[in-house]
C-alpha cells in the first residue's frame, strides 16, 4: 500500500471511530443522564472535568515530540519508547495526587469526592498507552481504533450494569474507568507484538524531550485551564442543578468541536507548505475560511432552532432549562470554527508563541467572565462568559494574523454570511415553521448572494491534495 493511500484510510478510519464512538456515547449520556437526575449527572460532569485536566501533567506535550522522534528513530525506538513510559509514569502518579489534594482543597465531599478519587486512577493509564505511540508513528491506527472500540463497549456495558442494579455516581464513574482500563490493556498487548520496550532511567533524554516539549506543555496547560474551569467554578458559585444543565448541554459541544478540528488537520499541511508564498497563503486562508464561517453560522443557527428539542429527546424533560444553554453555546462554537483555522495558520508560519500568547489571554479573559457572570446568571453565565471569550479571542487573531500573515477573512463574506445568518434565525421563529426550513433559507440565500460556489471547492481541494 502506497504512503498517501494509507494516510487515507487511516484518516477515514479514524473519523469513521469518532463518529462510532459519538453516536454510541450519546446513547450511554442518555440513559446515565436519567439515571442520574439533574443533579447527579452535574457531579459525573464535574467528575469527567476535572480528572482528565491533570492528564496535561503527565504528558505535558512529550507524546507529541515522541511520535516525532519515533518517525525518525532507528533501532533505539524500544529504549525511546520505555524511558519516557518510566517519565510519564511517575508524572502520572504526581498527577493522581495533585488531582486528589485539589479535590479535598475545594471541599468536595462524600460520593462526588470518592467519584473523583477512583476516576484519578485513570491518570496512570495514559502514560502506559505510550507504547501505543507505534502504532501512529507507523500510520498503523487500526490498532488503535480496535482499542478505543473495545474501550466504549466495556463503558457501555458498565453503565448498564450501574442502571440496572443502582450502583449510582461511584457506579458509573467505575464503568468509565473500566473503559480507559480494557483500552490500556488493548494498546499494551497490541504494542508487545511490536516492539520491545526498555524501561530505563535516561535523564538526558528525559531533559532532551523536556526542552523541546515544553511550549507545547505550557499551551496545553493553558488549553486545559480554559476549557474546564467552568465546571469548577460553577460548582462553587452555583446551584448544584445549574451545574448540571451546563455540563448537559456542554456535551454538545464535544461533538461540534471534532468538525473544526478535522477541517484544520486536512488544511494544515496545505498552509505549512504556503507559509514561505504570502499570496498563496492569503489565498488559501481566505478558502479556508470561507468554509469554517458558512458551516459554523450553520451550526450555530440549527442548534439555536432545535436546542429545546435535541435536550428534551436525549436528556428528558428534567433537563429543559439546557436547551437555552445550548443555543449560547452554539453560537460560541461558530467563532471556535473561525479560531481554529487562525490558530493553525499561526503555527504553520511558525509563531506558536502568539498562539500561546492567546491561549493565556483566553484564561484571563474567560476566569474573569465567569467570575463575574456566573453568580449572576449560573449556568446561563458560565454559556454567557464563553461566547465574550471567543469573541474576544477571535478580534485578537484576527489582528495577528493580520500583522504576521498579512491574511484575513474576507469583510464582505461575513457581511453576507451574518445576513443569511439573520434571515435564517426570523425563518426559524416563524410560527408552524419546521426546523429544517431555517437552515434551508440559509443555504438558499448564501447561493443567491453568490457567498459560496462549486469553484471554491475545486480551488481548495487541489492544494490539500498537493500538500505532503
Amino acid at each position: 500500500m502506497t504512503a498517501p493511500s494509507r494516510i487515507a484510510g487511516n484518516t477515514v478510519l479514524l473519523v469513521a471511530d469518532r463518529l462510532v464512538s459519538l453516536a454510541v456515547g450519546v446513547a450511554i449520556i442518555s440513559q446515565v443522564s436519567r439515571y442520574l437526575g439533574v443533579e447527579g449527572f452535574g457531579h459525573f460532569g464535574l467528575v469527567q472535568t476535572l480528572v482528565p485536566a491533570f492528564l496535561v501533567l503527565s504528558d505535558f506535550g512529550m507524546s507529541t515530540i515522541l511520535l516525532r522522534e519515533l518517525a525518525i528513530e532507528g533501532p533505539d525506538r524500544g529504549r525511546l519508547l520505555g524511558t519516557v513510559t518510566v517519565l510519564r509514569v511517575g508524572l502520572g502518579l504526581a498527577s493522581l495526587a495533585a488531582c486528589v489534594g485539589l479535590a479535598a482543597l475545594l471541599g468536595y465531599r462524600g460520593p462526588l469526592f470518592w467519584a473523583i478519587v477512583l476516576y484519578a486512577g485513570s491518570l496512570l493509564l495514559p502514560p502506559l498507552e505510550t507504547l501505543g505511540l507505534v502504532f501512529r508513528a507507523t500510520v498503523r491506527n487500526e490498532r488503535l481504533v480496535a482499542a478505543s472500540l473495545l474501550g466504549l463497549l466495556a463503558y457501555a456495558a458498565g453503565a448498564w450494569a450501574t442502571v440496572s442494579l443502582d450502583l449510582g455516581l461511584l457506579g458509573v464513574t467505575a464503568a468509565l474507568l473500566a473503559s480507559s482500563i480494557v483500552r490500556a490493556a488493548v494498546t499494551l498487548a497490541l504494542a508487545a507484538r511490536e516492539v520491545r520496550p526498555r524501561f530505563v532511567i535516561d535523564m538526558r533524554t528525559w531533559l532532551r524531550l523536556g526542552r523541546l516539549a515544553a511550549p507545547l506543555g505550557i499551551a496545553s496547560l493553558f488549553g486545559i485551564l480554559y476549557g474546564r474551569m467552568d465546571m469548577v467554578i460553577l460548582s462553587k458559585l452555583a446551584r448544584p442543578s445549574d451545574l448540571g444543565l451546563y455540563s448537559a448541554a456542554s456535551r454538545f459541544g464535544v461533538i461540534l468541536s471534532f468538525f473544526p478540528q478535522a477541517f484544520g488537520g486536512v488544511v494544515f499541511p496545505a498552509l505549512s507548505q504556503a507559509s514561505g508564498d504570502q499570496p498563496t497563503l492569503a489565498r488559501l486562508y481566505g478558502q479556508a475560511t470561507k468554509v469554517v464561517i458558512v458551516l459554523g453560522l450553520l451550526a450555530a443557527g440549527v442548534l439555536s432552532g432545535s436546542a429545546n428539542e435535541v435536550v428534551r429527546v436525549v436528556f428528558g424533560e428534567a433537563f429543559e432549562g439546557a436547551g437555552s444553554i445550548l443555543q449560547v453555546i452554539g453560537w460560541q462554537y461558530a467563532l471556535i470554527f473561525l479560531n481554529t483555522i487562525s490558530g493553525y495558520l499561526l503555527i504553520a508560519i511558525g509563531r506558536q508563541r502568539d498562539s500561546m500568547v492567546l491561549d493565556g489571554i483566553a484564561v484571563v479573559v474567560n476566569a474573569a467572565a465567569l467570575l463575574v457572570l456566573v453568580p449572576l446568571r449560573g449556568a446561563m453565565g458560565a454559556a454567557l462568559a464563553g461566547l465574550v471569550t471567543h469573541a474576544a479571542i477571535a478580534v485578537m487573531a484576527a489582528a495577528v494574523v493580520w500583522r504576521r500573515a498579512a491574511c484575513s477573512p474576507s469583510i464582505s463574506l461575513v457581511a453576507r454570511s451574518l445576513l443569511a445568518t439573520g434571515v435564517m434565525l426570523l425563518v426559524q421563529r416563524w410560527p408552524g415553521v419546521g426546523p429544517i426550513a431555517g437552515p434551508l433559507a440559509y443555504v438558499g440565500l448564501l447561493c443567491l448572494m453568490r457567498v459560496y460556489s462549486v469553484r471554491d471547492v475545486r480551488a481548495l481541494i487541489p492544494r490539500i491534495a498537493a500538500a505532503p
